[in-house]
């Protein structure tokens, strides 16, 4: 069992990794830059399409990555190496949503990526779920899918249909009602994302609606695979969470902890973007976003050190030794300074020499 109480971002990076790595995942290890035109080409994927770029010395256009999972795909083969099981944390540089300033953002996540099966799907699920359970017993974990939004839509135009995607994510119904398509494909979608309830509800509701039965059966069928577990009482059907199906296609999911108000970890099977790379195969993970996590993991009676020693010219460096060597014996952090740092967090201090 990982201790849920962290004491920074660190100690949660750490049992991320930890608990990705139980499941046989392993870390894929990456550039802090690729070519711009990766970026540039599948700027809909990104969560900001701000991006910083520099001329590298042979005047290739290069960025710095502002997201993870499309070096993944770039830099996997699938179809060579079977079933590709990993996780990363990686910084990101972008449009900090708090500042709307650049900033250098830790992101950890995973990735399976491969001939996907259900055990597989079921499996990243309950990893996602594990991690937010870390974070806060009470989470929720939010899950879609894009099937129901792809039937209704599928002769719907690109221009109109992603503008029922932005009214469906918005729960816009008055939205919904403005829009000049057909009625009864109007009263399924306002029926679709008015859905918001546990598995067993949501899915008879589904049923009843009669948009696409395979897709009912692959949600009862995770269900049921979660449900020994626990995790299905922490989930919640809700159809308005939907991506760019060029994309995305299939389960997506969102997940929420007590504190924060924004989603803190996304995720979806995007196969889609696979196709795009050329690549046939399929491919789910999700992120966790650690910037939205600051105020969470920021435990004000946290300390850096145990004991902070201050000494000058006069103090005996023998004697000062001997105490800094006897405390880190007892499992103690300690800093040697000539002046207390601000802002430091400590638990005891030791003056020497003539400020003692």
């Amino acid at each position: 069992m990982i201790d849920i109480n962290f004491k920074n971002d660190e100690a949660a990076v750490y049992a991320f990794k930890k608990l990705y790595g139980s499941y046989g995942y392993s870390k894929f290890r990456m550039s802090r830059f690729e070519e711009y035109d990766l970026y540039a080409s599948n700027k809909n994927f990104l969560v900001s399409d701000n991006v910083i770029t520099f001329t590298d010395t042979n005047g290739k256009l290069l960025a710095l990555k502002p997201d993870v999972t499309l070096s993944i795909v770039k830099n996997t083969d699938p179809e060579k190496n079977g079933l590709q099981k990993l996780y990363y944390s990686e910084n990101v540089y972008r449009v900090a949503a708090k500042t709307h300033e650049y900033k250098e953002i830790m992101q950890v996540g995973l990735e399976c990526i491969g001939e996907l099966d259900d055990y597989a799907v079921t499996e990243v699920i309950t990893l996602a779920a594990k991690s937010l359970q870390m974070l806060d017993p009470d989470y929720i974990l939010d899950l879609s899918h894009m099937s129901f939004a792809s039937t209704l839509l599928s002769d719907i135009p690109g221009k109109q249909k992603k503008q029922i995607m932005s009214f469906m994510a918005e729960k816009n119904i008055h939205g919904l009602k403005s829009l000049d398509i057909d009625a009864d494909i109007t009263e399924k979608l306002i029926a679709l994302v008015s859905i918001y309830d546990k598995p067993e509800a949501a899915l008879e509701k589904l049923s009843e609606l009669n948009i696409n039965d395979e897709a009912v059966a692959e949600l009862a069928t995770l269900i049921a695979a979660l449900t020994p577990s626990g995790v299905a009482e922490h989930i919640r059907f809700d159809f308005s969470v939907v991506s760019d199906e060029s994309y995305y296609n299939g389960i997506t999911f969102a997940g929420y902890v007590h504190g924060v108000p924004t989603r803190v970890l996304s995720g979806g099977r995007y196969d889609n973007l696979m196709k795009r790379f050329k690549k046939n195969c399929g491919a789910i993970g999700f992120a966790i976003y650690m910037d939205a996590l600051d105020q969470l993991l920021c435990d004000k009676d946290f300390n850096e050190v145990d004991t902070v020693v201050i000494y000058d010219d006069t103090t005996d460096i023998v004697a000062m030794s001997a105490l800094v060597d006897e405390l880190n014996r007892k499992g103690e952090k300690v800093k040697a300074v000539r002046e207390l740092p601000r802002g430091l967090k400590y638990k005891n201090i030791v003056e020497m020499g003539g400020n003692a």
